[in-house]
């Protein structure tokens, strides 16, 4: 091997060197740097409350002004906050607002509570997409039923002046929409409304709603993401990136 050949071949090994050298310094530092932010990251995901007798608000949740959005599950239906005298407020995109009164994360499930007794007048403009709930069915809260979206129910709602006593039954009148001289009457898709005098009523609207608007209180499931197993276990779900991972839950913060 000629001279030029063996110091030419040489250069190009020790650029190779140099290369992989930076580059893994490189790499050490983005992990130093990174290292050096999961304390804080992990320090702002603390759980929260509203006050001393709500639930603790934790991931998939994450209350909105106290916790950053790393700390809750990327979805409209997972962001809480605090109302104005300090409970747990759940808004739903664009109308619906509800009480947080308990939360099972290892069932994962959540008790609602209407505030205001009227929620028809929230549920003509809920985006359904942005719900992630279910209604439970008695007997199978242990089962793992994953479903894409909730069921829905489908409502129309008329105006009537008519005194027809039939129209205003307890079933079917709206009594928070009502008025003396106008009342509010709903019908499923299941009712056959066409069979009553509709004379005298004017169409109002319709909405679908994956809960009853009759309903005050509500026992609602989350199916997504998947945390149960690991909270049976004492641990809880963070947020990677796109993944969702098992760790340690968070502590509750003493402020």
């Amino acid at each position: 091997m000629s001279m030029k050949l063996f110091k030419a071949r040489f250069t190009s090994g020790a650029h190779k060197l140099v290369r992989t050298m930076l580059i893994y310094s490189l790499f050490c530092f983005i992990l130093a740097v990174n290292v050096a932010e999961a304390v804080p990251i992990q320090d702002d995901c603390k759980v929260q409350r509203c006050n001393h007798q709500d639930p603790p608000v934790r991931f998939p949740f994450r209350l909105e002004g106290q916790q950053s959005p790393h700390c809750g599950y990327p979805h409209p239906g997972f962001q809480l906050s605090c109302s104005e005298n300090k409970q747990t407020l759940l808004r739903i995109p664009r109308s619906l607002k509800l009480l947080v009164k308990h939360k099972d994360y290892e069932a994962q499930r959540i008790d609602l509570y209407v505030p205001g007794r009227c929620l028809w007048k929230q549920l003509f403009y809920l985006n359904l997409s942005a719900f992630p709930f279910a209604e439970e069915q008695p007997g199978f809260s242990r089962l793992k039923v994953y479903r894409s979206q909730p069921a829905e129910s489908n409502y129309t709602l008329f105006e009537c002046s008519s005194q027809e006593k039939a129209l205003y039954k307890k079933r079917y009148r709206v009594a928070c929409l009502s008025t003396p001289g106008s009342q509010i009457i709903a019908f499923t898709s299941d009712d056959y409304y066409y069979g009553f005098n509709l004379l005298n009523c004017s169409y109002f609207g319709n909405f679908s709603t994956p809960i009853s608007p009759y309903g005050i209180r509500f026992q609602l499931r989350w199916y997504k993401p998947d945390c149960g197993d690991c909270e049976a276990q004492g641990r809880g779900c963070r947020l990677c990136e796109a993944h969702i991972l098992p760790g340690p839950i968070p502590k509750l913060n003493s402020n």
